[in-house]
């Protein structure tokens, strides 16, 4: 913006406030469609997550070490019924889940607060 108004003093256009104010304008306006606002920014759905973090390499086999989520939602717990399925408790899982269940193969995926919402919802859906 500086470099905006120095080429307006150079150019002799010192009566100009109406040009230099809508040149700064647009200039803003520019910058407002390079740089996103925070919540522009695209969320990605709980399936995506799932995807993208890897769950699906685990889960989409039925073994001991990684159960199926087939039918989730239809369960009453989970951890080998030590837990209710509930939003509460599966958002406590993916936030720490060696808290929950000591020595889990289940690793902390470090996921945020939204990450951990949109698969939960996600995961109420199986």
């Amino acid at each position: 913006m500086l470099i905006l108004i120095f080429m307006f003093m150079l150019s002799g256009c010192s009566g100009c406030p109406q040009s230099i104010n809508e040149s700064v304008r647009q200039m803003q306006e520019q910058e407002r469609m390079l740089i996103p606002e925070a919540n522009e920014r695209e969320e990605v759905s709980g399936e995506q997550l799932f995807t993208d973090k890897g769950c699906v390499a685990c889960h989409e086999y039925n073994t001991e070490l990684c159960p199926s989520l087939e039918g989730l939602s239809k369960r009453e717990t989970f951890l080998g019924g030590k837990e209710k399925v509930s939003a509460t408790n599966l958002a406590r899982w993916l936030r720490d889940p060696a808290a929950m269940k000591p020595g889990t193969a289940m690793p902390n995926l470090g996921l945020s607060e939204e990450e951990i919402n949109e698969l939960v919802r996600y995961l109420l859906t199986k």
